[in-house]
């Protein structure tokens, strides 16, 4: 009964808020992760079509950010909000504080973020601290703000905002997790080289007339995951594509990081006495393993 095709009217409407190529990289994401994907995206790569799901989800972080902001001027809140810290960072970068909120007592402004993220991802938050591409996107704009002239306390703090609940008995909360900035010498060491592999790569791009060359890097490396075998009655250790594969916006003829598959190259498994005991899978004994069950899951599957 609408009278408009109002499918069409979001999905044009998010499409026109898409980003355009401004020829720098972003602290937001391209300090981490895969180095081709920030090479191609800097060069202005053709990308496969965004799902309307992705834009949804993306559009969503966005209107939260509006919203809290609105909160926070509606309470009187002091705060400065979406600070451009461009000039002040090292050449060929950018990046946008959220939040900067000065604190009374220290005498000094808190650098803040906001990120959504899965409910299920809250308690590992808790537990192992901030993500680390978070922890080196706000190093980035803490020593920004400090070239800046900015009086920054030590610390900065990410609120990691919950979008869903998958398990019931274990309602997620809008959580805060504090962490200290990087170093200066170690934060621009890996901007600079970011950089200098971006550019190199434009002009090896445009002398060959070719996306694909000697310049461009190579498909992130798999990570390792435990896997529980409820069979065999231990963890297997495996090789899986690294999560930003999932979002990967290229073709596979330019990034085929999605399409490398999973490798089991161990097990963590109890031996007679209960203790627990690594193996390597014949023909992988070159990996040695990078995960571990831990205490709690080591209780769980003992019961």
């Amino acid at each position: 009964m609408i009278p408009i095709d109002l499918s069409a009217i979001i999905e044009k409407g998010l499409a026109g808020d898409k980003r355009a190529p401004d020829g720098l990289l972003h602290a937001s994401s391209d300090l981490t992760g895969s180095l081709r994907h920030s090479q191609l995206r800097f060069v202005g790569a053709p990308e496969r079509p965004r799902s309307l799901v992705d834009d949804i989800r993306l559009r969503t972080g966005t209107m939260w950010h509006s919203y809290i902001n609105e909160l926070l001027a509606r309470n009187g809140v002091p705060y400065m909000a979406e600070v451009n810290l461009t000039p002040w960072m090292p050449t060929g970068w950018s990046g946008t504080a959220d939040w900067l909120f000065w604190h009374p007592e220290y005498e000094g402004f808190v650098l803040g973020d906001l990120k959504t993220s899965k409910g299920e991802a809250i308690k590992w938050k808790e537990r192992d601290g901030m993500s680390e591409e978070h922890l080196w996107q706000l190093s980035a704009y803490w020593h920004a703000l400090i070239e800046a002239g900015f009086p920054m306390l030590d610390h900065f703090a990410v609120m990691y905002l919950p979008l869903n609940n998958v398990y019931k008995e274990d309602d997620p909360e809008p959580t805060i997790i504090e962490s200290k900035p990087l170093s200066s010498d170690r934060v621009y060491e890996r901007m600079n080289e970011r950089y200098e592999a971006c550019v190199e790569y434009e002009i090896e791009t445009n002398n060959e007339n070719c996306l694909v060359n000697d310049k461009l890097a190579p498909i992130m490396e798999r990570v390792q995951k435990l896997v529980w075998d409820y069979k065999a009655k231990h963890w297997n250790v495996v090789l899986v594509p690294h999560w930003l594969s999932d979002f990967c916006p290229y073709p596979n003829e330019l990034c085929d990081c999605s399409e490398q598959g999973t490798t089991k190259v161990g097990q963590w498994k109890f031996d007679l006495e209960r203790d627990l005991v690594y193996e390597q899978r014949k023909g992988y004994e070159e990996y040695e393993p990078e995960v571990k069950p831990t205490l709690s899951e080591i209780k769980r599957r003992m019961k």
